[in-house]
């Protein structure tokens, strides 16, 4: 099964196009004003609070192949991920070494926690933000990862 919500993400490149807009606009009123205090600047405290919000909502763009042997999962956030590495994550693993999933909800941000089991005996956590698949993706994910974590019990018995 694969997801991918790589094409909904043109829409946050005319987002961040707005928001730095309306920063420059607060920029330059100030500049032409002469009033440079807090009262002036409240276009750029509204695009800092949705740039905030959408950093907290999480990476936009969640890329999911269960086909074949192996699981590939990668979550990033294309623009921001030139700045930071904290914008890119990706992951590819056997199937046979998931040992459980949680989705975790919150309000408007869905994160998914998926616990794979190492070479070492140990359980690692790998945390991928969900908030932006709807819920029919989002179904079709779980579903997908109880039918693996399903075949991974009955091999092991």
């Amino acid at each position: 099964m694969r997801i991918n919500t790589a094409p909904k993400y043109t829409n946050f490149i005319y987002l961040y196009v707005i928001l730095t807009l309306l920063v420059v606009f607060d920029l330059v009123v100030s500049q032409i004003d002469g009033s440079i205090g807090t009262s002036s600047f409240k276009l750029s405290l509204i695009s800092l609070l949705v740039f905030g919000f959408l950093i907290y909502r999480g990476l936009p763009v969640f890329i999911y192949d269960s086909d074949g042997e192996v699981l590939i999962i990668t979550n990033k956030e294309p623009f921001l991920m030139k700045f930071s590495s904290a914008m890119y994550k990706h992951i590819e693993l056997p199937k046979y070494k998931i040992e459980s999933f949680k989705v975790s909800r919150w309000p408007f941000r869905r994160k998914l926690t998926i616990r794979v089991s190492s070479k070492n005996k140990g359980i690692k956590s790998f945390k991928y933000s969900i908030s932006y698949l709807n819920r029919k993706e989002a179904a079709d994910l779980e579903r997908s990862l109880k039918n693996t974590i399903n075949m991974n019990k009955q091999s092991n018995q």
